[in-house]
């Protein structure tokens, strides 16, 4: 349940569902195709300057985010597009089912990122070190065992969100990587329930203010729906 953003050549932005490939623990690839494949399937010959296996995309979600992706269909546009991602020129917002029931109803988390602890792969940890990272949170629906909140990342560090959540002890509902496993089994999900929702940018070629938005897909929204009726 990923989308897409292409900046086209009349300066405006589309949004269009496509399909995403995740490498399981046993080596075979689920039978949705790639993000690559879809873009290139929409929009044909993509820059590669990123490489040949991710033609167009500017940046990229966690495995298992659902949500908004940037496309580049020029050179140009993608050279633009990544500093304005380096520069922290683009607005993103997020949607995240938490664990708990936060005691605030806004938070700014401004922890360091760390390479956690070698023996699980890919790990990170908030503490001191060299990867300043700040996410503003707001609780949009509390449900007791859950609450549903707003994230705004300042930066774009891998885990970042979910790092700065759990270390707030309100880890991602599905999180195998963070979420405890007692909290696993209080509440399960098919994957971790964080989904990137909005984005607001300028137009690499034209500086037109260009905004985009998705709704939280059937697999998250079906679980929002089930916490509010409990």
């Amino acid at each position: 349940p990923t989308g897409h953003m292409a900046a086209e050549p009349t300066g405006h932005m589309a949004a269009e569902p496509t399909g995403h490939m995740a490498a399981e623990p046993t080596g075979h690839m689920a039978a949705e195709p790639t993000m690559a494949d879809a873009a290139v399937a929409r929009f044909g010959r993509l820059p590669l300057l990123m490489g040949e296996h991710r033609p167009g995309i500017v940046h990229r979600l966690d495995r298992e985010t659902s949500g908004l992706v940037v496309l580049a269909r020029s050179g140009a546009a993608m050279e633009a597009l990544r500093e304005a991602f380096r520069a922290r020129a683009v607005e993103k917002a997020y949607l995240a089912l938490v664990h708990g029931d936060p005691e605030w109803e806004a938070r700014t988390l401004d922890w360091d990122l760390i390479d956690g602890a070698a023996d699980r792969r890919g790990w990170r940890a908030p503490g001191a070190g060299d990867q300043s990272a700040r996410t503003d949170v707001e609780v949009l629906e509390r449900f007791g065992a859950a609450a549903l909140v707003l994230c705004h990342p300042a930066d774009g560090r891998r885990h970042q969100i979910r790092v700065h959540l759990c270390a707030a002890g309100h880890a991602l509902v599905g999180d195998k990587l963070y979420a405890g496993r007692d909290e696993h089994r209080a509440l399960r999900a098919p994957r971790h329930m964080l989904h990137a929702g909005g984005l607001a940018l300028a137009h690499p070629i034209t500086g037109e203010g260009l905004e985009a938005e998705q709704p939280p897909p059937a697999d998250m929204q079906a679980l929002i729906d089930r916490l509010a009726d409990s």
